[in-house]
């Protein structure tokens, strides 16, 4: 279905994502603080608010929590629609295969997906924070984090027998780093205009 609605965009679609990926935010009321992130300027003086690892780590996990309810409202409202995809349980199989859960309901599986998301939605918040504190700041700190934290996500679950990339189209790859990266750039806005705001 989602090669289906590919093939039916316009032939300039994959430019369209990559400038999506850039500019994430264009468009939403969160384009002014990412593009104000962008400056060198408001980069570099946000740089120089560091806190201490603990706090740099307890913004991060509330950052990471509301990145990734922004991730979530974009997959709901404007992913998913398109894309025509269902809802993905992998967060639920992650549990699963780690912790000793096994929910005997459909709807006992799905508190555990939405459990299991937000809570994996706090290590992005987390790795955000540990950036942070360590001087990175803005679309440099997003860049980072997304780089490491998504490649390991991709690298885990495929150790776990969860992902299989090597069968991922190239539509399944551009549907989950544009979701990812919505989410990482979400928590790094949510955390650098908090600390902004001190």
């Amino acid at each position: 279905m989602l090669g289906t609605w590919l093939a039916e965009q316009p032939a300039d679609w994959r430019s369209r994502v990559e400038v999506a990926a850039l500019h994430p935010f264009r468009g939403t009321p969160f384009a002014a603080g990412y593009e104000e992130m962008s400056d060198p300027v408001v980069e570099t003086a946000m740089a120089k608010k560091r806190l201490p690892v603990t706090a740099a780590l307890g913004r991060g996990v509330l950052s990471g929590l509301a990145g990734t309810a922004v991730m979530t409202a974009f997959q709901k409202i404007i992913e998913m629609p398109l894309t025509g995809r269902s809802d993905s349980y992998a967060p639920a199989s992650f549990a699963e295969k780690v912790l000793p859960v096994h929910p005997a309901t459909s709807q006992g599986r799905k508190r555990l997906n939405y459990g299991t998301h937000f809570a994996l939605g706090t290590l992005w918040g987390s790795a955000y924070g540990l950036a942070a504190h360590a001087g990175l700041r803005g679309p440099r700190a997003v860049a980072a984090v997304f780089s490491v934290v998504y490649s390991t996500d991709v690298l885990l679950n495929t150790a776990l027998g969860l992902y299989q990339p090597s069968t991922w189209s190239r539509q399944d790859w551009a549907v989950d780093v544009v979701d990812k990266l919505v989410q990482a750039a979400a928590t790094g806005v949510v955390y650098d205009q908090a600390l902004a705001r001190e």
